[in-house]
């Protein structure tokens, strides 16, 4: 059938159904309307939007552009104002504008078509709109795309009929779309797909094949989100279903709780009637012990209060309850009894504490020598918390309320939560009528549900994007078979120009393709080794058994577990010479059969230096350790004639101390001066050569807070000055060293340089992404920008030591301890303004000096 034929009596037939439904309406004849009694029916604008959509069709092809854009718009417009009553819960009048329906089956609105079905007809006026004004080079994919839309979603509809799953032609509890109406989708998303491919001339047959796997796979999808759907409405009845379970147990039980404890005041009453006949001097002591029974046996009750006749209070337990309020007495007052229920429960009452009770009261025999009422006064809270299973009060909310007064309420939810899911049960107790509304909770929906519908979506998507992966691959396999010759002059050239070697094997292991890459690298011409086996490439203890892993092609490439991974292993050259190459490998088929592609690479000189960089490596770890001896052994070798010289020139003083004036005493001890910041210095070089050199992962974890405290006790900083910590200092952990030295050497430096005889240090810390920013900041002087970096140099100080005592160590001390574990460390500060030091410092001590290390960086890298 030619596809303008096609077209066009789809067209035709899409106008047809629409006029015989509407003749249905207007004639009263069901079996027109909706098929079978149980049908859903296709309403009136359903019908009225495949006339509009069959004539705007047959314009479009026609050539009546203008017919088609309001035939199209028209449909396109009641689709859309049809769904957004659905969206915004409004009516608009038109589902019935036209025709009064007097069949509802399926309908959540009278006369208001399906979601699915709105959906499929602004779809399709819009293709119709779309074909008649627009002329872009994309109007052929979008209108095509569309309609297979509107073909997948008829098809899913009419599935759902046959399978008998609901959420297939049903949106929630929606309108149902009709099974007649889902057959005239898939006629007329088929005519509009048929329309698409007939304009393009330009499109092949391969371009189908991606056309189709498209539409199978939006179709795959649909159905796993229709079969979701109605897993979900099953999970929601199964949840239904044990709610209205739970609640009658609740209910049963919550009725038993109050029976037995009226049932106890019943036979309070009874005891003290059997004893007044017998002596009524006995009631007060039978009446005080049954009390405190009852008050050790229930803990919900508040009091037990013994009224005469007359309602004046007799006796209350325990004592100090005597002030029972007067609504309860009031109400214990007006209580009507009847024949079968010798007990009355009322509702919820405040007390004079405003403690929210309810009271049981039974009354004694009329004929009794002792008449009157036993009245209990139960706490609500405590009693329901006693009476409840524990499972309601992790697993559901619920309410109980009598005569609209809410007596407790549980795990309070919104009202649409409790309006879809809250279950109500009817308790009538001794005279009062109590009502329980149970409701799930969300966690326990969550819970309840099955996670069948999230793996149904899942797999939908999954077997979506398979069948266009299938769909691509069957396109791509084609397209090669087209340009095989093409192909293979390209490959030649790529094969002939590439610096690897590429080596090309068939299913019985011999090379069919060598490029000169591996000519030269293997020693071997190609006419020498094609047709050869692969394996002579490699030496003889990795040519045979799956064991050789590397050389061992043609088995991996058989049961398909090639992978991509580079591997390194030894090749064979002609000469004998075995040498390193890094292999990657990589399964192919070929007109069926698998190959195995092989890119080989020489690797001999990079083997070289990684030898070379190793040795360097040790080298430089071997001087690493000199320097450190050096340094210490320097150290040592120096102080001791400094120490010398220093006591010299004190024994020299002492004894010419008669001939000295006061210059040369100043003299001596400027001596001694300079020799004490030589030692210094020499302590300082000392702490700077060994930072980084110590195991610095083993050492003491303490809080931020002990470690503040530790350093403020050692800095002696002057009693006019305060180092103030910020609180989030107790929440971190810490290895103390070499945190401590890092913050003693900043505040001390702080200290040290500042210009006022008072002052204040202030700390704090966060949390960034593994790792802690420090902020070390002071009211000092402040610090020039063009000085800021001059700072950190190793014996560089801002003033002269004659002004300030220092080595010009300490923060060079500081930089390297904190790049030494991959931190880093800013000053931000202006004259007069103060200065802030703010470094970073890893959370994990012991991941960081691994990582640092492994990275070739900072002291560690020797």
């Amino acid at each position: 059938m030619k596809p303008e034929y096609f077209i066009r009596s789809a067209a035709a037939l899409s106008l047809l159904l629409g006029v015989i439904v509407l003749f249905g309406w207007y004639s009263h004849q069901p079996a027109l309307v909706q098929i079978l009694p149980q049908f859903v029916a296709m309403q009136y604008n359903t019908a009225l939007g495949f006339v509009l959509c069959g004539a705007g069709l047959l314009a479009l092809d026609t050539g009546r552009g203008r017919i088609a854009l309001a035939a199209g718009g028209s449909a396109a417009l009641i689709g859309l104002l049809t769904g957004a009553q659905y969206v915004f819960g409004i009516s608009l009048g038109i589902d019935q504008l036209m025709m009064e329906h007097y069949i509802t089956i399926g309908a959540s609105h009278p006369g208001r078509m399906a979601p699915n079905t709105a959906l499929c007809f602004s779809l399709s006026g819009f293709i119709l709109a779309l074909g008649a004004v627009y002329t872009g080079q994309y109007r052929v994919g979008i209108m095509r795309m569309i309609a297979a839309m509107i073909s997948v979603l008829g098809f899913i509809a009419l599935m759902g009929y046959i399978v008998g799953v609901e959420a297939g032609y049903g949106w929630a509890s929606l309108t149902r779309m009709a099974v007649h109406t889902s057959s005239g989708f898939i006629l007329l998303g088929s005519a509009l797909f048929v329309y698409t491919w007939r304009i393009d001339h330009a499109e092949s047959g391969d371009r189908l094949i991606l056309w189709a796997g498209g539409v199978l796979a939006i179709a795959a999808f649909y159905l796993s989100v229709a079969l979701s759907a109605e897993i979900r409405k099953q999970d929601a009845e199964l949840i239904q279903t044990k709610l209205t379970n739970e609640t009658a147990f609740f209910s049963t039980v919550l009725e038993n709780a109050v029976r037995a404890r009226a049932d106890a005041l019943s036979r309070l009453a009874e005891r003290m009637a059997e004893v007044t006949q017998v002596d009524a001097s006995a009631v007060e002591a039978l009446s005080n012990t049954d009390a405190e029974r009852y008050l050790r046996d229930f803990e919900e009750l508040v009091s037990l209060t013994y009224f005469a006749k007359d309602w004046s209070q007799v006796w209350v337990e325990p004592q100090h309850a005597s002030a029972t309020s007067e609504s309860v007495s009031l109400t214990v007052k007006n209580i009507p009894y009847t024949a079968d229920e010798r007990f009355h429960l009322t509702g919820k009452i405040l007390t004079a504490d405003d403690r929210p009770v309810f009271i049981v009261s039974a009354p004694l025999e009329e004929d009794s020598p002792l008449s009157g009422t036993i009245v209990g006064v139960y706490d609500i809270n405590i009693f329901l918390t006693a009476a409840a299973p524990l499972s309601f009060f992790k697993d559901y909310g619920f309410s109980i309320t009598n005569k609209d007064m809410t007596l407790y309420s549980h795990a309070a939810a919104t009202p649409e939560f409790t309006q879809a899911w809250a279950y109500d049960s009817k308790m009538s107790i001794g005279g009062a009528d109590w009502s329980l509304k149970v409701w799930p909770a969300p966690a326990y929906i969550a819970q309840e549900k099955s996670t069948l519908s999230a793996i149904t979506i899942i797999g939908g998507a999954l077997s979506a994007g398979l069948i266009m992966i299938a769909a691509l691959f069957v396109h791509s396999v084609r397209q090669h078979s087209k340009t095989a010759s093409e192909g293979e002059h390209r490959l030649r050239k790529i094969l002939d120009t590439v610096s690897d070697g590429i080596i090309i094997a068939n299913p019985q292991g011999k090379i069919v393709r060598y490029n000169p890459a591996a000519e030269r690298m293997f020693g071997h011409l190609a006419n020498e080794m094609l047709g050869q086996p692969v394996s002579q490439l490699f030496p003889a203890e990795h040519r045979s058994g799956q064991a050789a892993g590397y050389s061992n092609l043609i088995y991996l490439a058989k049961n398909k577990t090639v992978n991509t991974e580079v591997m390194e292993l030894e090749a064979l050259h002609k000469d004998g010479d075995v040498f390193p190459i890094e292999l990657g490998l990589r399964s192919i088929e070929i007109d069926g059969e698998p190959f195995v592609i092989a890119s080989t690479r020489d690797i001999t000189e990079r083997k070289k230096t990684e030898r070379q960089i190793q040795s360097n490596m040790s080298e430089l770890a071997r001087k690493n350790k000199e320097l450190d001896s050096f340094a210490y052994v320097a150290s040592h070798d120096l102080k001791s004639p400094l120490r010398a010289v220093s006591n010299l020139s004190t024994m020299i003083e002492e004894d010419l101390e008669e001939r000295l004036d006061d210059d040369s005493r100043r003299n001596f001890g400027l001596i001694r001066g300079r020799i004490a910041r030589l030692n210094k210095m020499l302590d300082d070089l000392l702490d700077y050569a060994r930072v980084g050199n110590a195991d610095m992962e083993d050492n003491e974890l303490i809080s931020g807070r002990v470690l503040v405290d530790d350093i403020s006790n050692i800095v002696l900083a002057p009693e006019a000055f305060t180092i103030d910590a910020g609180p989030e200092f107790d929440n971190i952990s810490v290895n103390r060293m070499p945190l401590q030295q890092v913050l003693y050497n900043l505040i001390k430096n702080a200290v040290k340089h500042h210009d006022k005889p008072s002052g204040a240090i202030m700390l704090s810390v966060s949390a960034q992404n593994g790792w802690l920013e420090f902020t070390v900041a002071d009211d000092g002087p402040g610090i020039a920008e063009d000085h800021q970096e001059k700072i950190f140099q190793i014996f560089q100080t801002l003033k002269t030591r004659d002004k300030v005592e220092g080595s010009g160590i300490g923060l060079s001390v500081v930089k390297k301890n904190i790049e030494s574990v991959g931190g880093e460390i800013r000053v931000n500060s202006a004259p007069g303004e103060g200065t802030k030091f703010i470094f970073t410092w890893p959370e994990n001590l012991s991941a960081s000096l691994a990582k640092h290390r492994n990275d070739g960086k900072g002291v560690f890298a020797a």
